[in-house]
């Protein structure tokens, strides 16, 4: 089959929610950024020792960077986000990749503007039966312009596959009140022994971030001033080289985030490390904190005195209350809890208890949103484990975190990594933006052993979730809004056009097919094997396809029908259309009624709004407010099929220039009905 796919069109769209006669309350939304690789194949070329490579960068393999939900941000260029408004605005980034490759230790970092990375860098050593996970935060000042890019970097030469990988970020002083802080550690080799067995104490080497808001810097803490008591959003992540001659006896390291100077609570990670590996592990929570209250990173190991030098490490976190529309959940898991598993099947993590809602139910071991609040909208998501196979017989083992939403897995949010014993014990991460739109939208945290099932540990976990953009009351809408979907021939083939107006979490597009007096509809391409299937992501832009179907016969009539496909595994069907097959120059009107986005959009002073008719019909074509009123009546008339097109420019019925904003512009023919959304500015 020969496909295509029509590049996007430079102009943009604004995005509004259309809203049927129900209110919502609004909020000024943080921009936000996600990219992410889901179940990677592919191997890189191989990498010169001490040179950074991009991750995806190997153009035309399936395994570059997907766009996710973008709001400030865009993913035109493969492989990296790019900020297109504001200057010089404060983001926490955060990142995760499960990766095999080379034996050899990688730093893997965050790049700005294709430098070499320093804020946020994370490292892990890949044994010859590894995969490993990193995980990291920090926080950037970004402006207009400025993009990002995930990279690695080799000790030896050697390649990089990576399986899973993630790229989030969040805007943080665009929330009136909002206060945040961090410090880091940055290129350490010093060592700093621990002292007894089990006995906490503050991990030292930190330096405040350049830019904290509501924060005081102490020496390895940082102080709450008077006015930023809240609850936070609250992330950690530390690289460093443990104690012991392999993995085998190796010293195991219990590390978490510290209020006040008591011992880590519901932020803690357990990982075994020895002084021939270099570990990673990061945690994440919720914590409500008081003025002049202190936060620090403390550890302890199992053997005395032991010595840990932390390479890199991070604490980031900024307040999310404050404001009566905020939304925020977790749920937590403090103790050893074992889980019996089936190879292959995701199981779900049992007796979970919830920490810090707002909007959100504890409910059946998961987070609920709830019907009639303000859990609807754009999330960002952060989730941990720390886990062991200590009852299970001694051979490296596979396993997976993800996130199911809705009874499904939700594509992105997922990562994996090996223990190489049953003495190992691992810890993972990562982090994803998520859009909620229905109360059956129900958080679960799921683990996955793909080696020979049996009974993992997860020593600790911990999932926690924050509102970065308010959506309408939970109303189930569509993840793809579709204002064109079209079929012609006249070469012998089919050709399959659709537009989309924009796509929220949409993975990509299967297209089925039968003969028109056949009764079953069969798919014959998917996004999964074909790329110009792939869907966008997130995008508030129109995006057209095209698809030629040459596996067709002269003269039979077939019925196509297209799909979609979202995060959590949805298949939303859209209405089919029928076509004959003609040969060269033998060319059929549309299969379907279409309605093409209005060109420009948004406009001023006029837009030509484009339509096309399978059939001779009556034809209405009506502008509306989104309170459904009418407010002109461009075409009421009889009209042949084909292609045809109008002038809106900006008036009423009554010759009256209509108000900036949103209108709607609703086709309807004898049987069909469409509708897209067109901004007016003055």
């Amino acid at each position: 089959m020969k496909k295509l796919k029509r590049p996007n069109r430079s102009r943009k769209i604004m995005l509004v929610l259309l809203l049927c006669a129900v209110g919502t309350v609004t909020l000024e939304a943080q921009n936000y950024g996600f990219m992410y690789i889901a179940n990677g194949t592919t191997t890189s070329s191989s990498i010169t020792a001490g040179n950074w490579y991009t991750i995806g960068s190997e153009s035309g393999t399936a395994d570059d960077f997907m766009a996710g939900p973008l709001s400030g941000w865009n993913n035109t260029t493969a492989n990296r986000l790019t900020a297109t408004t504001g200057t010089n605005k404060r983001y926490l980034v955060q990142v995760s990749l499960s990766f095999g490759g080379e034996t050899t230790t990688w730093d893997i970092g965050i790049s700005i503007n294709g430098g070499t990375p320093s804020d946020l860098v994370m490292q892990r050593t890949i044994g010859s039966k590894d995969q490993g996970n990193v995980t990291g935060c920090a926080h950037f000042t970004l402006s207009s312009g400025d993009y990002l890019e995930l990279k690695a970097k080799p000790t030896a030469t050697g390649s990089i596959k990576p399986y899973h990988a993630q790229v989030s970020l969040v805007e943080l002083n665009s929330i009136s009140d909002t206060d945040y802080g961090g410090m880091k550690i940055s290129g350490n080799s010093t060592a700093q022994t621990l002292g007894a067995s089990g006995v906490y104490q503050t991990l030292t080497g930190f330096s405040a971030v350049s830019e904290l808001k509501g924060w005081t810097a102490g020496t390895n803490l940082l102080t709450a001033d008077a006015e930023s008591a809240g609850t936070y959003f609250v992330t950690f992540s530390a690289s460093y080289v443990g104690n012991g001659p392999n993995d085998n006896s190796a010293s195991k390291y219990t590390m978490g985030v510290s209020l006040d100077g008591n011992n880590p609570g519901s932020i803690v990670t357990i990982r075994a490390s020895s002084a021939a590996d270099i570990g990673n592990v990061g945690g994440c929570g919720i914590i409500s904190i008081s003025a002049g209250k202190t936060l620090s990173v403390r550890v302890f190991a199992s053997a005395n005195s032991a010595p840990i030098t932390v390479n890199y490490a991070n604490l980031s976190f900024y307040k999310i209350s404050g404001t009566t529309t905020s939304s925020y959940g977790g749920m937590t898991r403090a103790t050893d809890q074992s889980v019996t598993l089936t190879q292959n099947t995701w199981t779900e993590v049992p007796n979970l208890s919830s920490k810090t809602l707002n909007n959100w139910t504890f409910e059946s071991n998961g987070l609920h949103a709830t019907t009639g609040t303000l859990s609807a909208g754009m999330y960002f998501l952060k989730y941990s484990a720390s886990v062991d196979a200590s009852t299970a017989t001694d051979i490296a083992r596979e396993f997976s975190l993800g996130i199911y939403v809705g009874g499904s897995l939700h594509t992105p949010s997922r990562v994996n990594r090996k223990l190489s014993s049953n003495t190992d014990i691992g810890a993972l991460g990562g982090v994803s933006l998520i859009n909620i739109d229905s109360d059956t939208d129900i958080i679960k945290f799921m683990i996955m052993n793909s080696t020979d099932g049996g009974t993992l540990d997860v020593k600790k976990a911990s999932i926690i979730l924050h509102l970065v953009e308010e959506g309408p009351t939970i109303d189930g809408s569509l993840p793809v809004e579709l204002s064109r979907w079209d079929a012609s021939s006249g070469q012998g083939d089919v050709r399959l056009e659709w537009t989309t107006e924009s796509e929220i979490e949409n993975q990509g597009f299967i297209i089925e097919r039968k003969l028109s007096d056949e009764g079953e509809f069969r798919p014959i391409a998917s996004y999964l094997s074909d790329r110009v299937l792939i869907g966008q992501g997130s995008t508030t832009r129109q995006t057209q396809y095209i698809f030629i179907d040459s596996d067709v016969n002269v003269g039979d009539r077939y019925d196509y029908r297209l799909c979609d496909v979202d995060y959590k595994g949805k298949i939303i069907r859209h209405d089919a259309i029928s076509i004959v097959v003609t040969a060269k120059d033998d060319i059929q009107h549309p299969g379907s009624m279409s309605l093409l986005n209005a060109y420009p959009n948004p406009f001023n002073p006029a837009t030509t709004i484009e339509y096309a008719i399978s059939q001779a019909s009556q034809v209405n074509l009506t502008i509306y407010d989104l309170g459904g009123n009418r407010i002109a009546q461009l075409v009421q008339r009889p009209q042949e099929a084909g292609w045809h097109s109008v002038v809106w420019n900006g008036l009423n019925h009554e010759g009256q220039s209509m108000p900036t904003g949103v209108y709607l512009a609703n086709l309807q023919d004898q049987s069909h009905s469409r509708v897209i959304k067109i901004t007016y500015l003055k």
